[in-house]
């Protein structure tokens, strides 16, 4: 049934159907942050659409966790993106698994511990780029 209102159709998710559309069927990605949250919301329903997806966190056993509840089309990554020689092997495994790569989901956070006016400006310069 199509909305009455232009305004509610427009409001609709473009191609959204009660059954799913598969609309990522054969993509795949990379969702960093992925052990919980929205990075694993976000993956679950990558899944749910059809993709392939590597789950990367520095939680390992809880990305691990997530990635095995989400059934053969997940595969987790234990990765630090603050490590760029961690994300370099993120992307070599998630090309070896599945044979290429067409998104990433940058969803992963770096955070200080300390209080903001505490920051040295390195561990500012860390935690923004």
């Amino acid at each position: 049934m199509e909305p009455k209102s232009p305004a509610l159709a427009r409001r609709r998710a473009p191609g959204l159907d009660r059954g799913g559309l598969m609309r990522l069927r054969d993509k795949v990605a990379i969702v960093t942050g992925a052990a919980r949250g929205i990075g694993l919301a976000v993956a679950r329903r990558f899944v749910q659409e059809g993709a392939q997806v590597a789950l990367a966190d520095w939680l390992a056993d809880e990305v691990r966790d997530a990635a095995s509840t989400l059934g053969a089309a997940a595969h987790a990554v234990p990765t630090d993106v603050g490590d760029s020689a961690q994300v370099n092997r993120l992307v070599a495994s998630t090309v070896e698994r599945f044979g290429r790569l067409d998104c990433l989901i940058a969803n992963a956070a770096v955070q200080a511990e300390i209080p903001f006016l505490d920051l040295t400006e390195a561990e500012f310069d860390r935690v923004i780029r």
